[in-house]
This record gives structure tokens, C-alpha cells and sequence, in this order.
């Protein structure tokens, strides 16, 4: 599984989906949405997005430009209602990545693959990982990824990736038998070094609605979106956030830290920094993933 690496000061990539048959790739659709897409650093620098499939969930998914396709845990499946057909695919009516992209009809493949397994059994992620995205829902957008900033920008782009064929190894396994025991090795492993140490499973955290960047030690509100409890809290885009909840501010990594144990209509205080002014605003969470 491909782990991304942060070296010094990262700029803006964009992602486009690696296909052959296009010369220039494909382009956006029109009328085409972006959305913003909240993610999370895990411990072990994977990217963490969350998703519900038929309105349930959300579900904690690692974003993989390397991954084939995208794979559920059995956990997810038995908790959704569905389970692989014939071929192998498991269909959703409807799945939502949070942020407000939706995609109807997605398939994934229903399999405790070695690779969460393993990471699950030693809590190296810092969240229960429910699945992996991977080629056949990220290639139907244009993602933009600062490393910088609280979300990702995914743009809808005209095309639906194809389902590889075929997938998985000797049986319908996706990882050659080698593989799968060292997913278990890692299993034994994590009930010696993490007993009964299982993550929280996710549930609906509070949501605020603003865009932040990093700027040395500083955080900057980016942007508020319209309508959003930062807004009606009073936030304004060029603040230096400091503290939030009691807690001091210095990272974006610092405001997940806090956000993630903020639930829906919790108030929370934030101090906040504009040129020399201080003020201290209060703000009530709205319900989010």
C-alpha cells in the first residue's frame, strides 16, 4: 500500500486519473461540481477520508492512487446490507464522501484486505480504517491535495472508470497467499502489543464550516463558507486562530485534534487573532460526517 512521505514545505498537487485512450486525460463535465473534501493526517501518514454508503456510516477510508479499485471490510458490508455478487462486486445505491460528492451505483469489492488488517490489529492509524479508495472512484475526479490545508478539491470529471479485470489472485483473493499471512502475523502482533487497544469506531462530529491554511506556526481561516456556524459565529477569513476549546492552536493538525472530539450542537469558544486585535468568538458545531 503506497504511504505518502512529507519532505520540508509541500506545495499543491493535482491528481489526474492515469488512462489511456485520452490525449489530453478527461475533462470536466459540464456543469460539474467540486467539492471540498475534509481529510486527516493518520500516524501513519496515510490520507483519511470519511463515507457513508446508503445513508450509513461514516466510515474511515485511506485514499490510495495506487489501489485498484475500492475495498470495504466485511464489518461495512454486514453493517450496510450488501455482499459481493457473482463477479465479485458489491453495488451501492448510493455512496457519499463527505465534502458532497455522491456516486451512484459504486462498486467495491467486500474483503478484510491483509493491509487494513493489519494496521487495525496494531492501532497504527489512530482511527478504525473501514476500507480503501481506490482507481475505480478516484478517477472520476480531478483532485487538487495542499498538505497545508484542512480539504482536498475533487472536481467531477465525464468519465466512469472502468472495473479491472480481473481482480485479486489464485481463488478471487486480491493478495497472493504470502500476503495474507502477514496480515495475520500483524493481527498476532497487535493482540501483544494492543490488548483490547480496538479504535473508536467513527460517529458524527460537529461541523464548522471554514477552510484553513498553515502559514509557519500560524493557522489562517481561508475561507467561510456561506450559511456555516463559523459564519454565523462571526468568522472571518485573514483570522489567526489560536485556541479552540481551551486548547492552543499552533497546526492544522492541532484543530483536528480538538474538532474530532466536538460533537453536533456542542459550543465551543475560539480565540482568534486579527493584525493585533484579539477577540474570543463562540461558536455551536452544526452536524457533520
Amino acid at each position: 500500500m503506497r504511504t505518502f512521505r512529507l519532505i520540508g514545505i509541500l506545495a499543491t498537487v493535482i491528481l489526474f486519473p492515469m488512462l489511456g485512450g485520452f490525449a489530453d486525460g478527461p475533462k470536466a463535465r459540464p456543469g460539474s461540481k467540486t467539492h471540498r473534501v475534509p481529510y486527516r493526517m493518520s500516524e501513519t501518514l496515510h490520507l483519511i477520508v470519511r463515507a457513508k454508503f446508503n445513508g450509513k456510516g461514516p466510515f474511515n477510508f485511506i485514499v490510495d492512487t495506487g489501489a485498484p479499485a475500492m475495498f470495504v471490510t466485511k464489518a461495512v458490508a454486514k453493517e450496510v446490507g450488501i455482499e459481493n455478487d457473482k463477479g465479485g462486486w458489491a453495488t451501492f445505491d448510493e455512496m457519499e464522501i463527505e465534502g458532497g460528492a455522491k456516486i451512484k451505483g459504486a462498486k467495491a469489492r467486500v474483503e478484510d484486505i491483509f493491509q487494513i488488517r493489519g494496521m487495525n490489529s496494531l492501532g497504527l492509524p489512530g482511527v478504525r480504517l473501514d476500507g480503501v479508495l481506490g482507481y475505480n472512484i478516484l478517477a472520476r475526479y480531478r483532485m487538487e491535495i495542499d498538505l497545508a490545508k484542512s480539504t482536498m478539491t475533487w472536481t467531477e470529471l465525464d468519465f466512469d472508470p472502468p472495473l479491472p479485470q480481473p481482480l485479486g489472485g489464485e481463488g478471487g483473493r486480491s493478495a497472493p497467499p504470502e500476503l495474507e499471512m502477514i496480515g495475520s502475523l500483524m493481527q498476532g502482533f497487535g493482540a501483544i502489543m494492543n490488548p483490547g487497544g480496538k479504535p473508536s469506531p467513527p460517529g458524527p462530529r460537529g461541523f464548522f464550516g471554514f477552510v484553513m491554511t498553515q502559514r509557519d506556526e500560524s493557522v489562517i481561516v481561508e475561507s467561510v463558507l456561506p450559511g456555516s456556524p463559523a459564519e454565523s459565529g462571526g468568522l472571518k477569513p485573514g483570522a489567526a486562530l489560536v485556541e479552540l476549546a481551551g486548547k492552543p492552536i499552533k497546526s492544522i493538525a492541532d484543530v483536528f485534534k480538538v474538532a474530532e472530539t466536538i460533537g453536533p450542537n456542542e459550543t465551543v469558544r475560539m480565540a482568534v487573532h486579527r493584525g493585533s486585535e484579539k477577540s474570543e468568538l463562540t461558536i455551536t458545531a452544526g452536524k457533520g460526517f
